[in-house]
């Protein structure tokens, strides 16, 4: 339930216990005392219950704000004719697929600008915003304690993309609740990164405050 619906249940309490308790005041002034504290008990009784009923509603509301997640991407890949070499698919809202051929190595890396907000004003109802940047493939040990090196890595710049404006969705949010998006917002990079290899897929998701991969059972 939203927090309307407990707003409403936990109104029709006090309602109710402000009746039973005016009832119950009324019934004392005609010494009917018996019947009058039951009204009085019955009424403090829902009354209380609807202080507890509103405090449940927006615990449980928060909770759920602070721990939302919106789907970014389901990524899987296909073999090629070449050992080490895959094509990456990628399953985007809206019904929308990308297919990345030639990405090599043991792993992939995908990663995006990320715009947050802090808990309050999530909890008036911003959600973080993203655009994506880029998926690559690379190689698990392509790097040594040894000293710095370099490294080489395939892959295909994404933001190019124009199916999601982060800023403009962070201005929209801004004005729909009467409040300077930019003014409360924070702006950096989120990346995850996986192994790479035929048959495994992962779903990506982007939590209130960065980019977070669970492996996907096939069929799913």
């Amino acid at each position: 339930m939203d927090i309307l619906s407990w707003g409403i249940i936990a109104g029709l309490s006090l309602l109710t216990g402000v009746s039973l308790i005016s009832s119950g005041f009324y019934r004392l002034l005609r010494m009917r005392l018996t019947a009058a504290a039951m009204r009085l008990l019955t009424g403090s009784i829902f009354a209380s219950a609807s202080a507890l009923i509103l405090g449940i509603g927006l615990n449980l509301q928060t909770y759920d704000r602070l721990v939302y997640e919106q789907n970014v991407a389901y990524v899987s890949f296909e073999p090629t004719d070449q050992p080490g070499v895959f094509i990456a698919v990628l399953e985007l809202p809206a019904d929308k697929i990308i297919r990345v051929p030639g990405l090599k190595g043991d792993e992939f890396s995908m990663g995006a600008q990320v715009i947050s907000f802090p808990p309050a004003a999530q909890l008036l109802g911003y959600d973080s915003v993203f655009r994506l940047e880029y998926i690559e493939g690379r190689y698990r040990d392509r790097y040594t304690t040894d000293a710095v090196s370099e490294a080489v890595s395939t892959g295909l710049k994404l933001s190019t993309d124009p199916w999601l404006d982060v800023h403009a969705l962070a201005e929209e949010q801004g004005e729909r609740f009467g409040l300077l998006a930019n003014q409360s917002q924070s702006n950096f990079g989120s990346a995850v990164y996986a192994p790479m290899s035929t048959g495994l897929e992962y779903e990506i998701s982007l939590t209130q405050t960065a980019f977070i991969l669970r492996e996907r059972t096939r069929g799913e």
